[in-house]
């Protein structure tokens, strides 16, 4: 008889034990998995590299484009499009986060053709695309610009660093080398925060 309780006590307990550790390591992966919170370093760690090289540049605006399929065509085709996913300013200087969405590469071929074989410095006033005539609108005078590539080097955004009201003429080799530095952590960031959690 006294085993018999044991028996039912000892399963009783290893059943309890069971469904504690069952729990505890539900609840421990469900905040270690937590994608808000990824998702919010991930952002973090991005705007702390954009706000050190606007920093460092003396830039007034740096933004991250992002590329994405905006739908088809009745042709079949896809709409490649940008949209800015990520935007550091100057105090003063104006936002243009809302009103460069779904931007269709179209508007802006000439500018990312150049970039995709290096950084490129355009004086906006000599590109002659719908983009560069939209950023004069908000007061850019001179950006420059590069491509964000994954490690096997498929294009996944643009990152183009404003000069508001000011012209800048050229890019010494410690900025070119800055820009690549901040141009690759970017986008091993971008893609970090694509990997499922």
């Amino acid at each position: 008889m006294m085993d018999n309780i044991f028996t039912v006590f000892n399963t009783a307990v290893a059943g309890a034990v069971s469904i504690i550790l069952l729990y505890l390591k539900l609840q421990f992966k469900r905040r270690k998995c937590d994608p808000i919170e990824a998702q919010n370093n991930v952002d973090e760690n991005i705007m702390a590299a954009i706000d050190f090289l606007r920093d460092e540049l003396e830039a007034d605006r740096i933004v991250i484009q992002e590329f994405h399929n905006g739908g088809k065509y009745f042709s079949g085709s896809s709409q490649q499009k940008l949209s800015i996913t990520y935007e550091r300013c100057k105090k003063g200087v104006s936002s243009i986060f809302r009103k460069f969405q779904n931007v269709r590469v179209s508007a802006l071929s000439n500018i990312i053709k150049r970039s995709m074989t290096d950084q490129i410095l355009v004086q906006l006033d000599d590109e002659k695309c719908a983009y560069s005539y939209d950023l004069q609108t908000h007061g850019t005078t001179s950006a420059a610009f590069t491509i964000l590539k994954t490690l096997t080097n498929k294009n996944i955004g643009l990152l183009s660093i404003h000069y508001v009201n000011r012209s800048k003429t050229k890019l010494t080799e410690k900025e070119k080398d800055l820009i690549n530095r901040q141009r690759r952590i970017i986008s091993g960031y971008l893609v970090s925060h694509k990997i499922k959690i």
